[in-house]
């Protein structure tokens, strides 16, 4: 008999230790459920705080204030937009002002003190420039100091001598001149 009292005990101390077992798995299984609902309830809370956020934001978005000042944007945008050409070609018009300037500046300076234009001529080909200038001198010697002076010019080519006149104004002689010159580079050319 004593065969079954051991074995009694042992079903006893198993009895216990299931029970022992299945009161932590309950206890487990209850702090889970517990947690879940506390995470649900936080996740939940967080949420009417985002839509809360999101109401309020659209509140400010749909302020008239807000709206008006968007719409400004929206126009200066697209201004921008359809006057940014006009103003890239205004700066090339302007740089190319500039060159026209500083080379008449240096033109001017070229022309002897009895000389004058009484024309000046630019013609432009797909991709060279000439000028043509017509002018007067006392002399022929001061045609040439004219044309020698500008042969220097780093913005042109030697001139070339298309003809030369002697003729009398006021008793005196005049010579009358044209001749033309190749630039260096087309002023003008980056313009489309």
């Amino acid at each position: 008999m004593m065969i079954d009292i051991n074995l009694i005990a042992q079903r006893r101390q198993q009895r216990l230790r299931t029970a022992k077992l299945l009161r932590l798995g309950f206890y487990a299984a209850f702090a889970l459920v517990i947690g879940l609902c506390l995470l649900y309830a936080g996740m939940t809370i967080r949420t009417w705080g985002i839509r809360a956020e999101i109401t309020t934001c659209d509140v400010k978005l749909s302020d008239p204030a807000l709206v008006r000042g968007l719409q400004r944007v929206d126009f200066l945008e697209q201004q921008t937009s359809e006057l940014k050409p006009k103003v890239e070609l205004l700066t090339l018009v302007r740089g190319t002002q500039r060159s026209w300037r500083t080379m008449m500046e240096d033109f001017s300076s070229c022309i002897p003190g009895k000389v004058w234009m009484t024309g000046l001529n630019s013609r432009r080909d797909k991709d060279k420039q000439t000028l043509t200038v017509a002018g007067g001198a006392m002399t022929q010697c001061e045609v040439g100091e004219f044309m020698l002076n500008l042969n220097q010019a780093s913005w042109c080519q030697p001139p070339k001598l298309t003809y030369t006149r002697t003729s009398k104004m006021s008793s005196q002689d005049v010579v009358s001149f044209e001749f033309t010159m190749l630039l260096a580079s087309p002023i003008g050319s980056n313009i489309k």
